[in-house]
């Protein structure tokens, strides 16, 4: 049985896709310090550009730090 009775400080997400950016909030709502990575030029890179970026803005606001690109 896997089982980490610790939570960390800082975690690096790589991909920001539906499943990275649900880790991202998860994480970040237990009050870790999150960066999101995405290769491509925004989060959810198969979603609207409109939906992405406003997500993308919340996000932030949350703490999230984001680097795309």
């Amino acid at each position: 049985i896997l089982e980490n009775k610790r939570l960390p400080q800082k975690i690096l997400i790589i991909g920001a896709g539906a499943i990275g950016v649900e880790f991202a909030y998860f994480f970040n709502s237990l009050g870790a310090q999150v960066t999101l990575c995405e290769m491509a030029t925004q989060i959810l890179p198969i979603e609207d550009t409109e939906i992405a970026d406003n997500l993308a803005k919340i996000l932030a606001k949350q703490g999230i730090i984001i680097k795309t690109g």
